[in-house]
């Protein structure tokens, strides 16, 4: 097994989180950390007591101890951060989707290969240990062959006011559930239908909601719903759900249920004990298990559980439902390479 010098470049909310994982992963040694921004690198480099870059070409000249990196810059800028990494011989965990762009998308995954790198995508939810249950549960045929999907990921106004409409919602949110059927069918979506509202978010131009139709190529139909504009209410203002429907059963998530919540006086919230869990000084949870697997990946020469295909996938599909939004269509997914 070999040493496995992590670095992560972009550190945003999801970044930083990533980083301070990689600090505390058995498996991996964090070299360094890197972002545009030099007080943030900064901050963070104290604080987890590595070194600080603004540029990752300079990071890899300066450490070429480094064989992984975590890539989680905004999503429209994905491409140039990977290929720095390619060019320096560096394996990629990625930050979903692959890339705004499908062009870009299918050269990252081509180069990667190419280059005989491994190329994992962050699809956490094939870490949680729910939907991870009920995926095993369809292999072992319990619910007989699936007939229908549907599933719910329904965020608060927030998310689309912080991103600033840099992104539609079916590529932030919608590629996380759109990699869970394909996981758990193990098929190809051929065509989508979608539809979509664009009014209590039109200052941001993006869509308040999308539901799309998904059509696979066995003939299993999907229902994906997708909104953003709830107001900051109390309770359960977020709503993520997966059904599965099968010829000797059913099986559901309900995804932002915890079993936890807390009431106030004038506020009750579920408490996050799944996704951003800090557990007596240490981060647990399907983004931990996602990072410290794509590691031991490495250090075994193994594939890792979300491969760079698995991550176009998703990211075709959601591309197919902005397409049939647009233009009030069907549209077939674009499976040939560009």
């Amino acid at each position: 097994m070999k040493d496995i010098n992590v670095v992560v470049v972009g550190l945003g909310w999801m970044g930083s989180h990533y980083a301070r994982i990689a600090k505390q992963a058995h498996n991996a040694n964090l070299v360094a950390v890197c972002d545009l921004a030099s007080d943030t690198a900064n901050t963070l480099g104290l604080e987890l007591e590595v070194p600080a870059f603004t540029e990752a070409r300079a990071m890899y000249q300066a450490h070429p101890e480094i064989n992984a990196a975590i890539i989680v810059t905004p999503e429209p800028f994905h491409f140039k951060p990977v290929r720095e990494a390619v060019e320096a011989g560096i394996n990629i965990l990625l930050e979903k989707p692959v890339a705004m762009d499908m062009g870009e998308a299918w050269e990252i995954v081509r180069m990667c290969k190419k280059a005989g790198l491994t190329l994992g995508i962050c699809h956490h939810m094939r870490y949680d240990p729910r939907y991870t249950a009920v995926r095993d549960a369809i292999a072992a045929g319990e619910i007989g062959q699936i007939v229908h999907m549907f599933a719910r990921r329904n965020l608060v106004v927030w998310s689309p006011q912080h991103l600033s409409g840099r992104i539609e919602i079916p590529f932030w949110t919608g590629v996380h559930d759109i990699d869970m059927m394909n996981w758990m069918t193990g098929k190809r979506v051929v065509k989508v239908t979608a539809r979509g509202r664009k009014e209590f978010l039109k200052q941001y131009d993006v869509h308040d909601v999308i539901v799309s139709i998904l059509e696979y190529e066995d003939g299993t139909i999907a229902v994906l719903e997708n909104s953003w504009a709830t107001p900051t209410i109390q309770g359960r203002p977020r709503a993520f759900v997966l059904e599965v429907r099968g010829t000797k059963g059913a099986a559901e998530v309900a995804g932002y249920e915890t079993g936890a919540q807390l009431f106030l006086e004038t506020s009750s919230r579920p408490l996050d004990t799944y996704y951003r869990m800090n557990l007596n000084g240490t981060w647990v949870g399907p983004y931990r298990d996602l990072a410290v697997d794509y590691f031991e990946a490495l250090r075994n020469g193994r594939q890792p559980l979300i491969t760079g295909e698995d991550g176009l996938a998703s990211t075709l599909v959601a591309d197919a439902i902005m397409r049939s939004v647009a233009s009030g269509k069907t549209e077939f997914v674009n499976w040939d390479e560009q």
